[in-house]
């Protein structure tokens, strides 16, 4: 499904309301819900995402609520597709009636939802990536994460230097993965590199084979995106098909995936990553606030879950919905948020804001961009080596922001 259909999806819903949003005028609880993609391809990710969020409504409760209000926190499965999760959004604010909604991290899920977020007047925190979202976005969108833009707007100068001048490209074929192709081709193109071949694979392809075999022989760098069991399957027959002088660089890393098995074939490859797993190998100034947020969401060292040790986090993306709980306590205390009708004064507040790393923001200093919403982070790239992935350069938080293209501020509520 295209982009513009999935738009219209969320439009042709707009109308179609059966539950009115009750007034909860002097409401004894603010309601948080999470657009959560527990089942479905992104079920590793969407475990995590969930799991944070709710550690993060528990540690606020245990502490007193925010301004005196406790949370209730009620989460939706979208299944990672994009009518289901529109409609889960629908059910969370008119039934449920959340007051603010932690969002999807599927793209397409994301797109169909955006002008439902505008029709019911409830501020959403999305965690997916694809660089529509924030080209379609209204006022009441948020992304307090790096998008695909961000990613290569921050990294590809030093890829293109360090790496190699001539890429290829092979991508999921669906929003995520096109996305990244597009900004990263643009950004490589713009640093003086040349782009080659673009290849899109299905997302379910077990054989890369005749992909693979596609890929221009004169490429130095061969930049992948894929998810899971695909990228398990990509590394293992790239590494056979594919000379050993191209370097494989890839977005995400291997989220949720056993790397040991694959020590051999992943050995070389660089990725773009927002953390690493090994808490060995994050960086020192976040230590201690990764680890306030590891023991409250029950990860090891090791980054496995402690209760279930073969279940492996998702660094990338489960600290992103923990901070955006985060980010709502930080709006409602900042504008005196009471109740919905306090939306404008929540949204205005988030407008431009700027936090500090710490406890409630254990990735790193993070701002929020006035016009687009549009968060931005510090990034790093490392490499796999001798089976340990290992931080080789960091992109501070400022490198990755790139020109606002709309200015959703402007728009009245």
């Amino acid at each position: 499904m295209k982009r513009r259909e999935f738009i219209k999806l969320g439009l042709a819903a707009a109308g179609a309301s059966i539950f009115p949003i009750y007034g909860r005028a002097q409401a004894r609880e603010i309601r948080i819900g999470q657009q959560a993609d527990i089942t479905g391809v992104l079920a590793q990710i969407g475990y995590w995402n969930q799991k944070a969020a709710k550690a993060a409504v528990d540690k606020i409760n245990a502490e007193g609520g925010i301004a005196g209000k406790k949370i209730a926190y009620f989460a939706e499965d979208t299944g990672a597709v994009a009518q289901k999760g529109l409609t889960k959004f629908r059910k969370l604010v008119e039934e449920n009636q959340v007051d603010f909604v932690i969002g999807t991290i599927h793209g397409g899920t994301a797109l169909a939802t955006l002008p439902a977020a505008e029709e019911l007047k409830t501020p959403i925190f999305f965690t997916a990536e694809t660089q529509d979202i924030i080209e379609n976005a209204n006022r009441y969108i948020f992304r307090s994460r790096t998008d695909a833009r961000a990613h290569w707007w921050a990294s590809a100068e030093w890829a293109v230097k360090n790496l190699g001048k001539r890429w290829s490209y092979i991508v999921a074929d669906y929003a995520w993965g096109r996305g990244h192709e597009k900004e990263c081709r643009q950004r490589v193109d713009h640093f003086g590199g040349e782009s080659l071949s673009s290849i899109f694979v299905p997302l379910g392809t077990k054989d890369f084979v005749p992909y693979l075999t596609k890929v221009d022989p004169k490429t130095e760098v061969l930049f992948n995106c894929f998810f899971g069991a695909e990228n398990v399957g990509f590394t293992q027959q790239s590494y056979k098909l594919i000379p050993k002088s191209v370097i494989r660089f890839g977005a995400a890393g291997f989220e949720g995936v056993e790397v040991e098995p694959l020590r051999e074939e992943i050995d070389g490859a660089y990725f773009v990553v927002s953390l690493p797993r090994d808490f060995n190998e994050v960086p020192g100034d976040i230590r201690p606030y990764i680890k306030t947020l590891n023991e409250a969401v029950g990860v090891g060292p090791d980054g496995r879950e402690i209760t279930n040790p073969k279940n492996l986090v998702t660094p990338n993306y489960y600290w992103s919905p923990w901070e955006q709980v985060y980010l709502i306590k930080r709006g409602i205390e900042k504008s005196a948020w009471k109740t919905r009708e306090d939306h404008p004064k929540f949204i205005m507040a988030l407008e431009g804001i700027k936090v500090k790393a710490g406890p409630a923001f254990p990735q790193g200093d993070m701002w929020i961009r006035a016009e687009d919403h549009q968060g931005f982070h510090d990034q790093w790239i490392g490499r796999f080596k001798d089976g340990k992935f290992r931080l080789v350069v960091k992109f501070p938080v400022d490198k990755s922001a790139y020109p606002a293209t709309v200015h959703v501020n402007k728009k009245s509520f």
